[in-house]
């Protein structure tokens, strides 16, 4: 489990995780399918006041990076429709 102060290493990789399609991205507590946002000091949701102060669970960049690739070879060969 991550807390804050998050470094700038922790907010790149939570930014490219939030926008990678591999995983379900973190989500607003009070505002119904609006992905959090992230500074050095919580993640927020741009749309209300919820904030949140930890992250339970973030991939390495190798792991993210991996599972990218998996996905794009999928959606080459077609055993995935990409919507």
């Amino acid at each position: 489990m991550l807390q804050p102060p998050f470094n700038q290493k922790t907010i790149d990789l939570f930014n490219r995780y939030q926008t990678s399609g591999v995983f379900h991205p973190y989500t607003c507590g009070n505002c119904s399918g609006v992905s959090l946002k992230i500074n050095s000091e919580h993640l927020y949701c741009k749309e209300c006041d919820y904030t949140q102060d930890k992250i339970h669970m973030l991939p390495t960049e190798e792991q993210l990076t991996s599972q990218e690739q998996i996905i794009k070879t999928f959606l080459i060969k077609g055993e995935i429709k990409d919507d």
